[in-house]
């Protein structure tokens, strides 16, 4: 009787323990998975705009700085344009 019940709890266990490792293999893949899209995404949204112009006169001293500089986020460019 005694060991019907130990055998009958160490496969409740054992059933547990591998229902445990599966899920948490299967958190692991979906979070590796979603976490390279979410990087990819942000590099992509945060990603600057340089944009440079030539200077106007660019026989100056000036010109030899170079012309204007503009740096901008994506997310702002739509709604300027």
């Amino acid at each position: 009787m005694l060991l019907r019940k130990l055998i009958t709890e160490l496969i409740y266990w054992l059933k547990k323990v591998w229902f445990e490792a599966k899920l948490q293999a299967r958190l692991d893949k979906i979070e590796k998975k979603y976490k390279i899209k979410f990087d990819k995404e942000l590099k992509e949204s945060f990603e600057p705009i340089f944009e440079e112009k030539p200077h106007d006169d660019p026989d100056s001293e000036a010109a030899k700085l170079g012309g204007e500089i503009s740096l901008k986020a994506k997310w702002l460019k739509d709604s300027e344009d």
